[in-house]
């Protein structure tokens, strides 16, 4: 446990494309962000991207694919 953290206080660990477990690339994750939500659309996302409704939900809650956040997302994020 003590090397997983030293490897992520130095960010060693691959985050995104990089990642060799990613099913999502940077533009799949900017759609999905962009993609109005409606009743619905996290199934179609899901199935689109060949991802479970988990991943879809995580990348919009910003719990994954931090690094992609934009301003407006980290404001949101520090006032909840």
């Amino acid at each position: 446990m003590a090397g997983w953290i030293g490897m992520m206080r130095v960010r060693r660990l691959a985050v995104g494309e990089s990642n060799a477990k990613s099913k999502l690339t940077k533009q799949m994750v900017l759609e999905i962000r962009s993609t109005p939500m409606r009743f619905g659309v996290m199934a179609k996302l899901s199935k689109k991207y060949s991802v479970s409704h988990e991943t879809i939900r995580k990348v919009l809650s910003l719990k994954t694919w931090k690094h992609l956040t934009t301003a407006a997302e980290q404001l949101t994020i520090e006032s909840l």
